[in-house]
């Protein structure tokens, strides 16, 4: 396999590839020509009309990219899709990096209640795709008005964001909850009957691919729940499955169950994973910020939440000895940059210099901290600049966990042997042994082994701070930086 180092690249060239593919061509514009439609009664401005539909067009986007991973799908508007092109890991990370690119314009439009709006929406999205995934992999037929449920959910968030957020820019007031929820059922059972019957669609998306992916739409719903025995076995038997399916009557009319089913990657992960070092810099920082516990637990939230999509990402197949859960805002956006770079140097077999590695670790893994260190001074009291200790945390926790995935039979056992040598990741002393070994008189490395002793020696003298300091003054606080 030929061995490329990497130079200097356009951040946004590698990060933003995966989604200017799927943009390059565009779909019916449905949404964008509904958006329009819904003016002629709220009559916003020109200039924010574009805006929203620019918003709307790049989540809808960043959407297809993950659904078409979560469905299998290999072709998306008669392209490859975008993971059978960039890869599944170079996709979700791109895709979850749009999403937080699109917050980023809303909150331009300079509203403040249009995170609300978002939040509100992207949780029913995603309650109403992790009941289509649910009903999919359990081989759970619902029933109609479930499916209508879901529907609503999954597909209605689509027209329902739009027209709230343009609503909060219009002196105009309308009740369009009826019509936004008959909008969402007729494009969905229009969409599933075409994917069986339209050979446009066929073209586009491959035949029939509801049916040779295993999802319960309208129509396999509605001839399951109406026909006879023969005719169901030739359905299933269409579909693929490979397990006894349950049809509606078994379901339970109870939205805390669908509740249940949706969060069990999470709990799942929670059961069998820990973050110690990380909590215990957290506890560390809470000496001088001093906030609820209730809200460490929630920022201890974040950290499962960010296991789950980083195990997609590696490949990985055990988390903590089990097998892995298939699971502020600048500093969210960082980190998926810093994923990205080291998605890009794996799958591009780019190895980094050791420069490139430690501003990427900063990234990933220091971003994330300092997400949670920052949501905690929003509840405290204690004003302490900590970029210092984030940074030397970040670059210590990750370069030791990168030695002892090469090197620790604890971690063999945790996560599987030398997981990062087989996944193909430029750890940091596969890129220093790559470096040493291939050394011209004009190369620069950032100090090796004595640049590990320097972050691990501050980092001592910082955790004995944490660990014994009197909180008199912001003035002696500010000059522990």
């Amino acid at each position: 396999m030929e061995k490329k180092f990497s130079e200097e690249e356009n951040d946004d060239n590698w990060l933003m590839a995966p989604f200017n593919y799927i943009r390059s061509k565009p779909g019916k514009q449905i949404r964008a020509k509904l958006i329009v439609a819904f003016n002629n009664w709220l009559k916003i401005d020109n200039q924010t009309l574009d805006e929203i539909i620019e918003i709307c067009d790049t989540l809808h986007n960043a959407s297809l990219m993950i659904d078409d991973i979560e469905d299998n799908s290999v072709l998306r508007r008669g392209l490859p899709a975008t993971h059978e092109v960039y890869g599944v890991a170079q996709t979700i990370n791109t895709a979850n990096y749009i999403y937080l690119y699109a917050v980023e314009k809303l909150l331009k439009l300079g509203h403040p209640k249009v995170t609300d709006i978002f939040i509100e929406q992207a949780l029913e999205a995603h309650r109403g795709q992790g009941k289509d995934i649910f009903y999919r992999d359990s081989y759970t037929c619902p029933t109609e008005a479930k499916y209508e449920k879901m529907v609503i959910q999954k597909t209605g968030c689509l027209f329902f964001f739009p027209v709230k957020i343009m609503q909060l820019f219009s002196n105009e007031q309308y009740d369009f909850n009826k019509i936004i929820k008959l909008l969402a059922l007729f494009f969905q059972i229009r969409d599933d009957l075409m994917n069986l019957t339209f050979e446009d669609m066929a073209k586009q998306k491959t035949f029939a691919e509801d049916l040779t992916e295993g999802k319960f739409s309208f129509p396999i719903i509605h001839s399951l729940s109406k026909g006879d025995k023969d005719g169901d076995d030739t359905i299933l038997n269409d579909m693929n499955l490979n397990g006894e399916v349950r049809i509606g009557e078994y379901i339970s009319e109870d939205d805390s169950e669908d509740e249940k089913h949706l969060l069990a990657p999470f709990d799942y992960i929670r059961s069998c994973t820990s973050v110690e070092t990380q909590l215990t810099a957290l506890k560390a920082i809470n000496k001088w910020l001093l906030i609820d516990e209730r809200i460490l637990n929630l920022i201890e939230m974040l950290g499962y939440a960010i296991l789950m999509i980083d195990d997609i990402e590696d490949n990985s197949i055990l988390r903590k000895g089990s097998p892995v859960a298939h699971s502020i805002f600048e500093k969210f956006m960082e980190e998926h940059r810093g994923q990205g770079k080291e998605i890009y140097w794996r799958d591009n077999n780019i190895c980094p210099t050791e420069e490139q590695y430690e501003q990427m670790v900063l990234g990933k893994t220091g971003a994330g901290m300092g997400c949670c260190f920052g949501l905690m001074q929003l509840f405290s009291d204690v004003c302490i600049n900590l970029g210092k200790f984030i940074n030397l945390t970040a670059l210590y926790m990750q370069i030791w966990d990168d030695y002892l995935n090469l090197a620790s039979e604890k971690m063999a056992e945790q996560k599987s042997f030398a997981d990062d040598i087989s996944e193909g990741k430029f750890s940091f002393p596969i890129i220093h042994a790559i470096r040493r070994a291939g050394m011209n008189e004009d190369d620069e490395v950032w100090g090796g082994n004595d640049r590990i002793d320097e972050i691990m020696a501050s980092l001592e003298d910082i955790y004995i701070v944490a660990q014994n300091v009197e909180l008199k003054s912001d003035r002696e606080l500010s000059n522990l930086d």
